[in-house]
């Protein structure tokens, strides 16, 4: 059983804490609002930022601009010898067809909790690395049906092939007889922290828009789209019980 190690604030004493937690029986965090951390917060509006984007190269683009450092994975240059870790590639062209395949896996882990994809977005399968790095090739069950194994080596053909990715690190901690989580990038502690909180991934029935909630009740990603939302029930409510109500008093008052 893994068990993994994280900080946070306790709301009642207003000191950082750690609580550890394990990836197979969740903790028991959906009944409670999020505490107002703004480094998370930030975290998260980067990565309801990525989930959102549209397909476009230009999208993709705008978004590294802004925010450089928040990449699905990050990659090296082996041409650069022992500096290679040290110094990541950053953001390029050349990676929008494999990010657009991490957004594509991050909705489907946001609208359906599948837990194959959220392994691949915390960096911890060690086949979907070995596909970005060309070491390996997608299982015949991936390849057949078109999986993310599949899409992933798709989107890796037009990468320079000096570029690699690392996996992200579960390290034991001996004392402890834990194995702690280490988020290497923003983008996987983004995910890491709403994979421990999947009762604020929501998907508005309104706009469609992926949005982190504030609180479990939380259905709509906006107040605009909560008042439109209103106002079409209002309205479907008046076409249909407010016409039986009105042919009602039109008929007593024929009567009279």
């Amino acid at each position: 059983m893994l068990l993994f190690m994280n900080e946070h604030n306790d709301h009642s004493t207003g000191k950082r804490k750690r609580v550890s937690h394990t990836a197979i029986v969740p903790l028991q965090v959906s009944n409670r609002r999020a505490g107002k951390d703004p480094q998370l917060e930030l975290l998260f509006y980067w990565l309801e930022r990525f989930v959102n984007l549209a397909d476009d190269l230009k999208a993709f683009q705008g978004l590294a601009e802004e925010c450089p450092d928040f990449l699905p994975v990050r990659f090296y240059d082996a041409n650069r010898k022992e500096e290679a870790q040290k110094h990541p590639v950053g953001w390029q062209p050349d990676f929008h067809e494999l990010f657009r395949v991490f957004r594509d896996m991050l909705r489907e882990v946001w609208e359906r909790g599948s837990n194959s994809e959220l392994a691949v977005l915390l960096g911890t399968d060690g086949t979907s690395t070995e596909i970005i790095n060309r070491e390996a090739t997608p299982s015949v069950l991936h390849a057949v049906l078109g999986g993310y194994q599949a899409s992933l080596r798709m989107a890796v053909s037009g990468i320079p092939k000096g570029y690699f990715v690392l996996p992200n690190k579960i390290l034991p901690d001996w004392r402890l007889g834990i194995f702690r989580y280490a988020a290497d990038t923003d983008f996987r502690r983004a995910v890491y922290e709403l994979f421990r909180q999947s009762w604020r991934a929501k998907v508005c029935p309104k706009c469609e828009k992926f949005f982190v909630a504030n609180k479990p009740p939380q259905r709509y990603c906006s107040t605009t789209c909560y008042g439109a939302a209103k106002r079409d029930r209002d309205l479907e409510f008046w076409r249909n019980v407010g016409s039986n109500l009105r042919k009602k008093r039109s008929t007593k008052e024929t009567k009279r």
